[in-house]
């Protein structure tokens, strides 16, 4: 490059020739201007000049790379600090740069069956439904600070607006979109970056009959500006509505286990819990115990029927084992609402001293 080395011509031939390819031999391509070439090719620039002592052409040279391109040049010294305030606002330009202008329109209702759609519009099977803080409930948001969670809202929101009366055509969003539509200008999204809108509708009450049919019209899709695929059609989401139909109760059930007492008796340790289970499956109960800095030794499995609350206990008996911290518990499952646990912990002294401590 230009007062650093011979092979690098970056500016070399005339500037009519903007289109010429940029090669870095000037022996192969004499003609050849290296700025041009990257903007004929939509590539930015961007420059990081880090000497100790500044050499005019290369600062000229790389100066003019940057800023023929779009790109932009950087100067340090070499301070490590400053390099890295540099690569930080480098890589927030490229993120700016990879932001694309998206709408989204949003045209439901699509029906497979000709006679359904003949007998129904969007606006004739659902009804839209304005709810604070719920629907029309639009959200933007930022993954910078972590890839798991989205911690800060963008361009404002989250808002909640009334649509209403694109729904009902009343003022549609667009001058050509019809009733049962939504059109949202979303604006520039970057890396990192996700927009949500979430929308209540109501089926009328007036759909007497089965009906099968897509949540989004064909015409439904996203809008990429200056993108290589500039619109992404909204996949079929189908539903079907019955009549009649009552949805059944959800039924959950319940489970808990509470340890009770615990109390060292002659050669036994004995403990009590209690069980309350509503569900519909059978508790299989499993009582073990340790000792400290070792595994656990089953004593005991237990069956119990369904729809249990009871009072239960079991002991184990210590005779002839060393002194020392004991523990034990009761592990209880069910098939439909998990398993409990509940664990004693008892310091045991053959000695005659012994100290006993439920957790």
């Amino acid at each position: 490059m230009n007062g650093g080395t011979n092979r690098y011509y970056p500016f070399a031939g005339p500037t009519d020739h903007p289109g010429y390819p940029w090669n870095p031999d000037k022996s192969v391509q004499p003609l050849q201007n290296m700025a041009n070439y990257a903007k004929d090719e939509n590539v930015k620039i961007y420059v990081v000049y880090a000497a100790s002592k500044v050499n005019n052409a290369d600062w000229t040279t790389l100066n003019t790379l940057a800023t023929e391109t779009g790109g932009a040049f950087n100067y340090t010294s070499g301070d490590a600090a400053k390099l890295e305030e540099i690569y930080k606002w480098i890589a927030d330009q490229l993120i700016n740069e990879a932001a694309v202008g998206t709408t989204a329109d949003l045209q439901l209702v699509g029906f497979n069956d000709p006679q359904d759609a003949l007998d129904w519009s969007a606006t004739t099977l659902l009804d839209y439904v304005y709810a604070d803080g719920e629907s029309t409930y639009i959200q933007f948001f930022d993954w910078s600070s972590s890839p798991y969670v989205a911690d800060t809202y963008l361009d404002g929101t989250p808002l909640t607006i009334d649509t209403s009366d694109d729904w009902y055509g009343i003022t549609p969003p667009e001058e050509n979109d019809p009733a049962g539509s939504f059109h949202f200008d979303v604006g520039n999204i970057s890396v990192k970056q996700t927009w949500e809108v979430t929308f209540r509708m109501l089926v009328n009450a007036s759909a007497n009959d089965t009906i099968n049919f897509s949540v989004f019209h064909p015409n439904s899709g996203i809008y990429f500006e200056n993108a290589e695929d500039p619109y992404m059609p909204l996949p079929d989401t189908l539903i079907t509505i019955i009549p009649g139909l009552a949805p059944d109760p959800v039924y959950v059930a319940t489970f808990q286990l509470n340890e009770l007492s615990g109390a060292f008796t002659g050669e036994f340790y004995e403990f009590e819990w209690a069980l309350n289970y509503t569900g519909w499956g059978d508790i299989k109960e499993e009582i073990e115990y340790r000792p400290a800095n070792s595994g656990w030794i089953r004593v005991e499995t237990r069956p119990h029927v369904v729809n249990t609350t009871l009072t239960d206990n079991a002991r184990v008996n210590l005779k002839d084992h060393p002194f020392g911290t004991y523990y034990f518990r009761v592990v209880a499952h069910t098939e439909d609402a998990g398993f409990r646990t509940g664990t004693w912990e008892y310091d045991y002294d053959p000695s005659g001293i012994s100290y006993i401590r439920i957790q």
